[in-house]
């Protein structure tokens, strides 16, 4: 599997969205997957071991997963990144997840 990833979007100065998309040969996943993707994708964010990861709001339409939420690490936004690409059947990846300096967040990590 090739990953071509795109410009980053607007962002503001505390915030990124990143979208990165599968190969358009590979097969298109059915809408009525989408339960199943997301059921699947939030167990990998668990998997991950994270507080914060395991906070992240996760949708999927189509096959497009989308991650919201807040991080206070920019690695934290990668690891969750690197599990939704591992999950079958995302073909694309969209991230509207903040980085941002938090007492609370920095709770959430111990």
């Amino acid at each position: 599997m090739i990953l071509l990833q795109e410009p980053p979007r607007k962002t503001s100065s505390r915030g990124m969205s990143l979208a990165v998309r599968r190969r358009e040969d590979e097969p298109h996943v059915q809408p009525d997957e989408d339960a199943r993707i997301a059921t699947a994708l939030r167990r990998r964010l668990v998997d991950v071991g994270n507080a914060q990861i395991r906070q992240l709001g996760v949708s999927v339409t189509n096959g497009r997963a989308t991650l919201t939420g807040r991080l206070n690490r920019f690695y934290l936004l990668q690891l969750a990144q690197s599990a939704a690409l591992q999950t079958p059947g995302v073909d694309e990846l969209h991230c509207d997840v903040h980085i941002v300096k938090s007492p609370e967040l920095d709770l959430a990590e111990e």
